[in-house]
């Protein structure tokens, strides 16, 4: 490449371009050899309650790995546990069904709600049947909290 000779006012400039090559793709992530079995887990869940037990149990596995839990609302959850995370490694496969809109769902498609108590405690709720959080059905530990404010 040959630069012009700059004035005091102007900095160099080439007099050919190159070709910019776009950046490489960001690695994929790599899916952890229990991944699988996590998957299936919530997958097979026989009742609700085993179903967000098996969702804890996917977030145990991310806090072994990074000392704390992913933090954010359920759709940054998902993403840190698909491998959005420091190390890329995801703890559930892309596509897996207990994901829904990047969102992981409960046994009736709904969202779960995460409520981070600390970076070692997370609390878990489903909105059970009908569908709605903070209901008498809901599914989830620590008794009922009080509804957000809006």
């Amino acid at each position: 490449m040959v630069l012009s000779h700059p004035t005091p006012d102007t900095p160099p400039s080439p007099t050919t371009s190159a070709p910019i090559e776009p950046p490489p793709p960001a690695p994929e992530p790599v899916i952890a050899d229990f991944a699988a079995d996590l998957e299936r887990a919530v997958l097979d869940a026989e009742n609700p309650e085993a179903h967000r037990q098996a969702v804890e149990q996917v977030l145990f596995f991310y806090r072994r790995a990074f000392g704390e839990n992913p933090v954010g609302q359920n759709e940054d959850i998902t993403a840190a546990l698909l491998g959005a995370n420091p190390q890329r490694l995801a703890f559930l496969p892309h596509g897996s069904a207990a994901i829904a809109n990047g969102q992981l769902v409960d046994p009736w498609g709904t969202p779960y709600w995460f409520h981070s108590l600390s970076g070692q405690q997370m609390e878990i709720r489903s909105a059970g049947p009908d569908r709605e959080l903070f209901t008498p059905d809901d599914v989830g530990e620590g008794g009922e909290p009080e509804k957000p404010r809006e």
